[in-house]
């Protein structure tokens, strides 16, 4: 992904430089960090907030390449628990 792509993402998270709810019994700053039981943000920056994007990209992209590597038999099955978890998330 390039930085046009990169921009789209962060567009589509918004910026909130304050802690708020994420509808998920979490909160999340910034372009849509969740904050995690050892972080401590109420309120971040605009540069700590790109940092924290760019270390979560940079960690979902090492993800996908994995999973990638993966045998077709375990990406179905990791892909059907996916979708049983957004099926009881929405029902």
């Amino acid at each position: 992904v390039n930085d046009l792509g990169k921009k789209k993402i962060k567009d589509s998270e918004g910026w909130a430089p304050d802690a708020k709810p994420d509808g998920y019994g979490h909160k999340s700053v910034g372009y849509g960090h969740q904050i995690q039981p050892d972080e401590n943000f109420e309120h971040i920056t605009k540069e700590k907030a790109d940092e924290l994007f760019e270390k979560t990209f940079q960690n979902m992209k090492v993800l996908l390449i994995n999973f990638l590597k993966l045998p077709w038999i375990k990406k179905c099955i990791i892909l059907w628990f996916i979708i049983l978890i957004i099926l009881v998330e929405v029902v």
